[in-house]
């Protein structure tokens, strides 16, 4: 399996001066339980869906995640990462996978080596925004974060994913997320790592 970004103490210490100048305390608890007042997302608005899966992901969320994914939802890894999930079948993995290991992620009953994330953080920059060939809403996304595993431990993600959804109702839904490398240069300390690769730490 290829390595998945993770990284150790020279990299942290740059990474909490970054982050504690722009975020305040890193302490794992911060993001983790939503504000009373938070105002509800308008799922009927395809640009919403991305900042309410950041969401899910900064507050490690389960439910919430589970909530944006279409009943016949997809994920395809990168190409060149598949010799790193020996049990997937063809291309791509489907909901009751994807939810297994964002549970394991996010809060496990997993005992294993790895630990679940203490935190995260994540950024998404909307890189296109059109109508497939099928009529349906795909927007691509470069993403970038950090899922730290103690106050020294984790991994860093760099990639991008082009996510086609599907109007349920008055509601949008995640049916597919295609991940491929990012479109810009990622610089030295920030290694392209797939979330696939995270998350099938977790599986």
């Amino acid at each position: 399996m290829k390595p998945a970004g993770r990284f150790f103490l020279p990299f942290l210490v740059a990474a909490l001066l970054a982050i504690t100048v722009g975020c305040g305390s890193i302490s794992p608890d911060d993001d983790s339980v939503p504000t009373p007042d938070e105002p509800a997302l308008d799922l009927s608005n395809p640009l919403v869906i991305m900042k309410a899966c950041d969401d899910s992901f900064v507050k490690r969320d389960p439910a919430a995640y589970e909530a944006l994914l279409d009943a016949d939802f997809e994920f395809f890894p990168r190409p060149e990462d598949a010799t790193d999930f020996p049990w997937m079948i063809g291309d791509s993995w489907g909901r009751d996978a994807e939810l297994g290991m964002i549970a394991n992620l996010f809060a496990p009953p997993l005992e294993g080596t790895i630990p679940p994330a203490e935190k995260i953080t994540i950024a998404s920059e909307l890189h296109e925004n059109r109508t497939n060939a099928e009529g349906r809403a795909e927007l691509t996304y470069n993403v970038r974060g950090t899922i730290y595993t103690g106050p020294t431990e984790g991994f860093n993600f760099n990639t991008r994913l082009k996510v086609e959804l599907v109007l349920r109702g008055e509601t949008y839904k995640i049916l597919t997320m295609v991940e491929s490398y990012p479109g810009y240069r990622a610089d030295s300390s920030d290694e392209r790592t797939s979330l696939a690769t995270i998350k099938n730490l977790y599986r």
